[in-house]
């Protein structure tokens, strides 16, 4: 008789599992990759450097929206930087997402951040500085890739393998650095439904039992 009452709840849990289990809500998610500035963090010049950042968040079933913020970039010519994203899996691939190409022209900048996002008002200036009238704060810029982040990482499923940052130097005679690069967003978490609680209920009532 117990086993069949164990039974019943189990099925009637599975069965409501399925009536009101409804999309996932989304949640923010924020990983960052910091780099001490004596080496890890260098960009010298005439140099192609590597930049791994690991999301590591198993609740992450797909990403919805993606950005990224470089913090402390220091250069003498951010015209000479190409800046590119590869994701873990080189979905976007062909060589990788270009983020930012020969921007900022020749005008020096000391430990201003830049954010990439899909919501930014315009590409980095091409000709003129990275910091519009000399002001750097709230820098917002659109990425280079003329699909933007989300139409090209949305719906990437998982993010604990490494993401990398590419940032190529092309130019001699100039050089910078950075303090750490973050990436953040909304990722749909993995589906949890009222079947786990079916489970837990039957384990709850064997234990019970014996």
């Amino acid at each position: 008789m117990r086993k069949a009452a164990a039974l019943g709840v189990c099925l009637c849990l599975a069965t409501a599992s399925l009536a009101v289990a409804g999309d996932p809500v989304p949640f923010e998610f924020s990983f960052t990759a910091e780099f001490d500035k004596k080496d890890s963090g260098a960009i010298p010049d005439t140099s192609v450097n590597f930049f791994p950042l690991i999301m590591n968040d198993p609740d992450i079933e797909s990403i919805v929206t993606l950005e990224l913020l470089i913090s402390g970039l220091t250069h003498d010519s951010p015209w000479d930087l190409d800046i590119y994203l590869i994701d873990p899996r080189g979905v976007v691939g062909n060589p990788a997402f270009a983020v930012m190409l020969d921007r900022g022209d020749q005008e020096a900048v000391v430990g201003i951040d830049l954010l990439f996002s899909d919501l930014g008002l315009a590409l980095p200036p091409g000709t003129d500085g990275l910091c519009p009238g000399g002001d750097c704060s709230n820098l917002n810029y659109l990425p280079e890739d003329g699909r933007g982040f989300n139409d090209a990482f949305g719906g990437l499923s998982g993010g604990m393998d490494a993401w990398i940052l590419v940032i190529i130097d092309d130019s001699q005679g100039d050089e910078g650095s950075f303090d750490s690069f973050t990436l953040r967003g909304t990722a749909v978490p993995e589906p949890v439904t009222l079947s786990l609680l079916a489970v837990g209920a039957f384990a709850a009532l064997r234990r019970r039992r014996s």
